[in-house]
C-alpha cells in the first residue's frame, strides 16, 4: 500500500505543477505574448490500443483513450502534463468494460524520434455482469513517438493498466496501441 501511496502523490504533485520553459531566443524576431506559438504547447492526443486482461476468463478486446495536455520543451526533454479519459472493452465470459479519469504525464526525449514514458492516476470502474470495481486506477507505460512536424505526432506505446480499491480487489490488462497527437 505503501507503494501505491507513493505513486498517487507523485502522479498529483507532477500533474499539477506548473513547470516553466521557453524556446531559445535566437534573436531573429520579437517574442510574442501568444503562449502556444513556437516549441511545446497545447497537445490533443488520441490512442487506439489492442487490450487483454491479465485476470482468468479474461480475453481481449479494443479500447481507446482521449488525452489532452500542455508541452514544456526543455532543451532535449519534453515534460507533458495531462488529463485522460479512456475506454477499453475486453472479451471473455464475464466481458468486462473499464473505463476511467486519470491525471498524469508522459516525458520524451529528442526531437524527432522520441522515445519516452508516462504514468496516470486517478478514478476508474469496471463493469462486470453482476459485479462492479470502481476505485483507484492508474496506468505505466512506454511510448516512442514520430515527429513529423512540429504539430504532429505519431506514435506507439505499451502499458500496464489498472483498476483497485482495498478489500474489492484488483482487474488489471495491458494495452499496445498507436497514438496521434496534434497541437490545436
Amino acid at each position: 500500500m505503501k507503494w501505491l501511496t507513493i505513486l498517487v502523490s507523485s502522479g498529483f504533485i507532477f500533474a499539477t505543477s506548473g513547470a516553466r520553459a521557453e524556446a531559445r531566443d535566437s534573436g531573429e524576431k520579437e517574442r510574442s505574448s501568444d503562449a502556444d506559438e513556437g516549441p511545446g504547447g497545447t497537445r490533443l492526443a488520441f490512442d487506439l490500443d489492442y487490450a487483454n486482461g491479465l485476470e482468468p476468463d479474461v480475453g481481449s478486446g479494443i479500447g481507446g483513450a482521449i488525452r489532452f495536455g500542455r508541452e514544456y520543451d526543455l532543451v532535449l526533454l519534453s515534460l507533458t502534463p495531462e488529463f485522460m479519459a479512456n475506454l477499453h472493452d475486453l472479451s471473455g465470459p464475464q466481458s468486462p468494460l473499464a473505463f476511467g479519469g486519470l491525471a498524469g504525464g508522459r516525458v520524451t526525449i529528442g526531437k524527432v524520434i522520441e522515445p519516452g514514458a508516462f504514468a496516470h492516476v486517478g478514478a476508474g470502474h469496471v463493469n462486470f455482469p453482476g459485479d462492479d470495481l470502481t476505485g483507484l486506477a492508474f496506468d505505466l507505460g512506454l511510448s516512442l513517438d514520430l515527429t513529423i512536424v512540429p504539430a504532429v505526432d505519431l506514435g506507439v506505446h505499451a502499458a500496464y493498466d489498472a483498476v483497485t480499491w482495498a478489500g474489492d480487489g484488483t482487474f488489471d490488462w495491458y494495452r499496445l496501441g498507436a497514438h496521434l497527437a496534434i497541437a490545436p
